[in-house]
């Protein structure tokens, strides 16, 4: 046996294989237990635009509120030509505008109704004015 033997790695042979038994996969689990472990059986849930509508009003005011966290206002770094550090929009708060833009690509009508409800996209253009070198942030905002 290997260093991978019992992990489901490499090639087992046939007669290996055949004495696993009957119904057993080659880590030794029935077929059954696999199955119900993996989630064969349940349905996953219908993901439409009613079910988005459904959940956007908390997840856009957990998001706005991700946007003004009171711990951004400590990122800062060193900038070249500056005595003093640079405000960071960060990578957290670049991949929020990010998924804001792509519910506002969506063009549903009722998920652009909750956005205009919401105060995330004024957030948005809050972060567009205060970070005038952010190429990303800014191509974000204008789609």
């Amino acid at each position: 046996r290997g260093p991978n033997a019992g992990l489901g790695f490499g090639s087992a042979s046939p007669a290996a294989s055949a004495g696993a038994g009957e119904g057993k996969t080659p880590e030794g689990e029935s077929s059954g237990e696999a199955a119900s472990f993996s989630g064969a059986d349940a349905e996953p849930a219908a993901a439409d635009a009613t079910t988005l509508v459904a959940h956007l009003p908390p997840l856009l005011a957990s998001l706005s509120s991700l946007l003004a966290h009171p711990s951004a206002s400590s990122w800062k770094s060193p900038v070249q030509y500056s005595s003093r550090p640079a405000q960071l929009l960060g990578t957290s708060r670049l991949r929020v505008v990010r998924l804001l833009e792509s519910l506002v690509l969506l063009g549903d009508p009722r998920v652009d109704a909750l956005l205009a409800q919401s105060d995330a996209l004024r957030r948005c253009l809050d972060l567009f004015w205060s970070f005038p070198w952010c190429s990303m942030l800014h191509q974000s905002v204008a789609r």
